[in-house]
């Protein structure tokens, strides 16, 4: 509707111009102030002062890495992250789809980064309002399966094409190959070191500022308890980042549906390891950002804190999907080439090969 008026106040706009040539000369004068003058560094101030009026911030692009507000597709500034968790934005961004579901044009819907939304499930359930043949762009680890609580007819197949890859690479020639490749690179830095390393890299770097938010999410709920009250937001902040690459799965799904013991032993797991692998790290971080993502400080809590509780944890493991993404498929998967045909989407280059009796199972 606003996109509409505003199209309709321009029109309307132009013809006001062309019949009071007055207006347009006015207009055009308070132009030339506002664009000021090159040279005059105080003409600028009125630009400066509507500028800062304005709903969003106008500022350098790199500033977005470390201040930027709003959810992102990955790292990319100009592409807002939409709320389907709202029910409104929902139904207006899929208008046009099941317009076309029910004039017969089309039968089914691939849900690209399904990891990327808020709730996966509760999307997924609405999208279902009238059966659909959906299939999910999901990378699975290798002991993951699909959650059988989604409704779903699977994945886009990117674990069956790097079955077959790995199956058609002769492991009889792993040593080999490793040998000579690590004494062309002169490394011996297996992958998972290399994939932990650049979820780092990328948790500083490009995705430093959702890292941001969750810091500063996690800060208000140590401030509500005198028990982690005095935990920095720099500690806080650092615990994220320890944990947060540790997680060997793309994201887990706790929701208000609760937590799964699969999810349970995801967040167990990735916790003690990162502590393993932080050393002289404040530890008692760790067992805070445990407790706040498995919901075990909600005993006798206020309504409005078990939400802050739960929305962290939903906000995190939306952010570990991007962080494995961008520092696996994006970084790490350029850094480790031992045999490149291993280094497609949704594969493990550490592992070599495949039998046939692992095809078949």
């Amino acid at each position: 509707i606003r996109y509409r008026d505003k199209e309709a106040h321009k029109r309307r706009l132009v013809r006001l111009l062309e019949r009071s040539p007055e207006i347009a000369q006015h207009i055009e004068a308070a132009l030339a102030r506002l664009n000021g003058t090159p040279g005059d560094p105080r003409s600028f101030d009125a630009l400066d002062a509507l500028l800062d009026a304005q709903a969003y911030r106008l500022s350098y692009w790199r500033v977005a890495v470390d201040e930027i507000n709003y959810r992102r597709f990955f790292d990319v500034n100009d592409l807002a992250a939409l709320r389907m968790d709202e029910a409104g934005v929902f139904d207006s961004t899929h208008q046009l789809i099941f317009e076309l579901i029910e004039r017969g044009m089309i039968d089914g819907l691939r849900i690209d980064h399904v990891d990327g939304l808020y709730d996966p499930q509760a999307y997924l359930e609405r999208l279902q309002s009238k059966p659909l043949y959906v299939v999910v762009e999901k990378i699975l680890a290798p002991h993951e399966r699909l959650p059988e609580t989604w409704p779903v007819h699977g994945t886009t197949g990117y674990e069956f094409g790097a079955l077959t890859t790995s199956w058609l690479v002769c492991n009889e020639y792993e040593v080999r190959m490793t040998r000579r490749y690590r004494q062309f690179t002169e490394s011996d830095a297996p992958f998972e070191q290399i994939a932990y390393d650049s979820k780092r890299l990328v948790m500083r770097s490009s995705l430093a500022a959702e890292i941001e938010v969750l810091a500063t999410q996690l800060d208000r709920i140590a401030q509500l308890d005198r028990h982690t009250a005095d935990f920095t937001r720099a500690a806080l902040r650092q615990g994220i980042r320890n944990v947060m690459p540790c997680f060997p799965v793309y994201r887990t799904y706790v929701s208000h549906r609760g937590i799964s013991d699969e999810d349970r032993r995801i967040v167990n797991w990735a916790v003690n390891v990162a502590r393993k692998r932080s050393a002289g790290a404040e530890l008692s971080v760790f067992d805070f950002l445990r407790d706040v993502l498995l919901g075990e400080r909600i005993e006798g809590r206020s309504e409005s804190v078990r939400r802050a509780l739960l929305e962290f944890a939903m906000k995190f493991q939306q952010v570990t999907s991007p962080v494995a993404a961008k520092g696996v498929e994006d970084t790490a998967m350029y850094r480790y080439n031992r045999l490149v045909c291993l280094n497609e989407v949704g594969n493990d280059p550490g592992r070599y090969g495949a039998s046939s009796a692992a095809l078949h199972q």
